[in-house]
């Protein structure tokens, strides 16, 4: 609950920005994402997507992974014919500056705003905690919490100018509930069961490593009815999605993305909360449609053109997006400078581009 506040700010500025720059949507949530879980561990956000932490954290991100991962032995081939150790050097060296930087920041600041690591400096003496532990706690954070949000709603977005019928039917909710006086709110949602749709025993040996496959699991077709289809609908059917003979599966969520058993994800609270207010607001904004090339004709969106990181995200994508009235835009102006005074507690000092 106590970071609610600074999500539904930052949601603002997620709005104003896609209003004011409607081809700059993809990183303008990605700016949303890493702001977020910045402020919240180390209390400093991004007001722009150029801030050199957050273009620092997705070139890392990017960069390739080490094949070590899969094959163990490789750890004795030598840094000369291994250019991935070279590369993993070299991320290494990136994630240090960062991580400590921030952490730096965070002890020099002068005031505290509530962030995480305020607490975990605080106690690392009393946990056994060194330095370097609390900047890679703080820096593992920011991973989780950056690329998961932004992944689903930039993959709301590609779906919604992709299954146009799904998008008519969340605005039809919207204008029902909501109307135009006015943006959604949290509150709301009871309200709203298709927005909430949008997003929603075997015996493993001792020592066994195990991967959850959640692509193939949300894409069974013996589970799921037409899994490649973006429907809703499905969700207001049964609560899990699932065909009506696996509605009583014990293993079936509707949340399986984030994970599960003792590594579910820590942040999954919060990355609902985004990810609720982000699908309630973009919706209830905004016209998404496909881009059009020179001739005029609609480019077909690629619900499959998705890279591979710490999370798949889909990659970088144009459409069209339109406020869906004046009046819409109205509000999102207004809802931006009221959050002002949330978001300034947590800029101080000097923002820095990526050079």
């Amino acid at each position: 609950m106590s970071h609610r506040p600074l999500q539904d700010a930052e949601n603002a500025q997620l709005m104003y920005d896609i209003l004011r720059s409607p081809d700059e949507h993809y990183d303008a949530v990605r700016r949303f994402s890493s702001s977020l879980i910045l402020s919240v561990v180390f209390g400093k956000r991004a007001p722009r997507f150029s801030t050199k932490e957050v273009t620092d954290f997705y070139h890392v991100q990017h960069m390739s992974y080490p094949p070590v991962d899969q094959v163990p032995i490789l750890k004795y081939v030598p840094e000369m014919f291994a250019k991935w150790k070279r590369v993993c050097r070299e991320v290494h060296d990136l994630q240090h500056n960062s991580y400590s930087g921030l952490l730096e920041e965070t002890e020099k600041r002068g005031f505290e705003n509530g962030c995480y690591m305020e607490t975990i400096l605080r106690r690392a003496a009393e946990w056994g905690l060194d330095r370097e532990m609390v900047g890679y706690l703080g820096g593992a954070l920011i991973e989780g919490g950056s690329d998961i949000t932004s992944s689903f709603t930039n993959s709301m977005i590609l779906a919604l100018i992709a299954f146009p019928d799904a998008q008519r039917k969340a605005h039809e909710e919207l204008d029902r509930v909501i109307g135009r006086d006015r943006a959604p709110e949290w509150e709301d949602l009871e309200d709203l069961p298709y927005i909430r749709a949008l997003y929603r025993g075997y015996k493993i040996p001792k020592d066994s490593a195990v991967i959850i496959n959640v692509w193939g699991i949300f894409h069974d077709p013996e589970v799921y009815n037409n899994p490649e289809i973006f429907n809703p609908d499905r969700y207001m059917e049964s609560e899990i999605g699932t065909k009506k003979s696996h509605e009583n599966d014990i293993g079936q969520r509707n949340d399986l993305s984030f994970g599960g058993g003792r590594r579910v994800c820590a942040g999954i609270h919060v990355a609902k909360y985004s990810a609720t207010i982000n699908a309630m607001h973009l919706l209830w904004a905004f016209d998404f449609s496909p881009s059009k090339n020179a001739k005029g004709e609609e480019i077909k969106p690629d619900v499959w053109d998705y890279a591979q990181a710490l999370s798949a995200s889909p990659n970088p994508f144009k459409c069209t997006i339109r406020p869906r009235s004046t009046q819409h835009a109205e509000i999102i102006r207004q809802r931006f400078t009221e959050a002002t005074a949330v978001l300034k507690q947590f800029e101080y000092g000097e923002i820095k581009d990526a050079a």
